[in-house]
């Protein structure tokens, strides 16, 4: 698929969401308001731009593509996509269930060699492997593992390929509760036709998954994960306390600014991000808890 060069504001984005993909990212709220903030934000730069581009003849296609409104070629991206063709399903493909569990296996098992294969990852240096299992033990250190794992998914933009939402409940050291975590992330088949999940995505797939993000039944579970994590947070003092370090309101409020603008992987959600960017390990990982936090107050 075509990747479109835009202006900053777009290339920015796309580097967070590599950072969001890489470790399953970011609360799945927060992740809809960055990508809803983006496509509409350079949809109406462009259009904007349009309104001169009408007067001066057909030069808006020539070189970058249709750059209209910042929507994607076809019919299923932009205004056009019809969510009612989308239903959000429940490890109805083994393969996609298994995949989270490899991811949860190998951050559980402080194993980056496993952890780099389900982002589809073989080429990876001894330094890169080095310094990420240095950044997986911080987060070992706190977190025992992870229970209850399940996978929602919907089709993706093309054949074969699916955003994910996995679930978890994330067992912290010395916390009496599980904490509830529902995250995101895009996968794809590779040659040899086996799944994994990418650290980059096109501008018409970051698009495409704010999109189907907004279905009423991604909405409900994520809505349903939050309330549930809230619950956990009232009932365990540990947990509160872990939220409160890594520098987030335990009842649900908003992330943190800096934590989307300059990690682009909230504590919660992702320990390797967050370790990576000085929070504390707690985060523990994998998606974690994004819900709590995922305020929309993070835009």
């Amino acid at each position: 698929m075509e990747r479109r060069s835009r202006k900053k504001a777009v290339s920015l984005t796309k580097d967070k969401i590599r950072k969001y993909t890489y470790f399953l990212g970011i609360p799945l709220v927060v992740l809809v308001l960055v990508l809803v903030i983006v496509v509409v934000g350079s949809g109406n730069k462009e259009k904007d731009k349009d309104g001169d581009k009408a007067t001066a003849g057909t030069e808006s296609t020539a070189a970058g593509g249709d750059e209209t409104g910042g929507s994607v070629s076809g019919d299923e991206t932009g205004d056009e996509l019809d969510l009612s063709q989308y239903q959000l399903k429940q490890d109805e493909i083994p393969e996609l269930t298994a995949l989270v569990q490899e991811y949860c296996q190998a951050k559980t098992d402080v194993d980056p060699v496993r952890l780099m294969a389900v982002f589809g990852r073989t080429d990876v240096s001894e330094p890169e492997l080095e310094e990420e299992r240095a950044r997986m033990d911080k987060v070992s250190q706190m977190v025992e593992g992870y229970e209850n794992i399940t996978c929602y998914f919907v089709d993706g933009l093309e054949p074969a390929s699916y955003v994910i939402y996995p679930y978890f409940e994330i067992q912290y050291k010395d916390a009496a509760m599980l904490m509830p975590s529902l995250t995101w992330s895009y996968v794809k088949r590779d040659g040899d036709g086996k799944f994994y999940m990418t650290q980059d995505v096109t501008d018409s797939e970051a698009e495409f998954i704010a999109k189907v993000s907004l279905l009423d039944s991604v909405k409900t579970l994520s809505a349903q994960v939050e309330a549930q994590a809230k619950n956990a947070l009232e009932m365990d003092e540990v947990l509160r306390e872990i939220y409160q370090v890594m520098g987030k309101e335990p009842m649900g409020g908003a992330v943190p600014e800096e934590l989307v603008d300059e990690t682009g992987t909230t504590c919660v959600d992702t320990p390797e991000g967050s370790v990576d960017e000085t929070e504390p390990a707690g985060s523990d990982g994998a998606g974690e808890t994004a819900v709590p936090e995922t305020e929309s107050g993070a835009q």
